[in-house]
């Protein structure tokens, strides 16, 4: 009995390391696509407001 507890255990965990896994990769991927729409953003607005001062002078 103890054996198969044990087996049912280490299945769980390696389960739950693997959804770790799985959620730490997911927040990686979300992590990279924020920060390449931040550089996009911030380059747009830049681009707007020398656009606007060159228009204003």
């Amino acid at each position: 009995m103890a054996v198969t507890e044990s087996l049912v255990d280490a299945k769980d965990e390696a389960l739950q390391a693997e959804s770790r896994e799985a959620l730490a990769n997911a927040l990686l991927l979300i992590e990279k696509r924020f920060a390449s729409q931040t550089k996009w953003i911030v380059g747009a607005i830049l681009t707007m407001s020398a656009i606007t001062i060159a228009v204003l002078q």
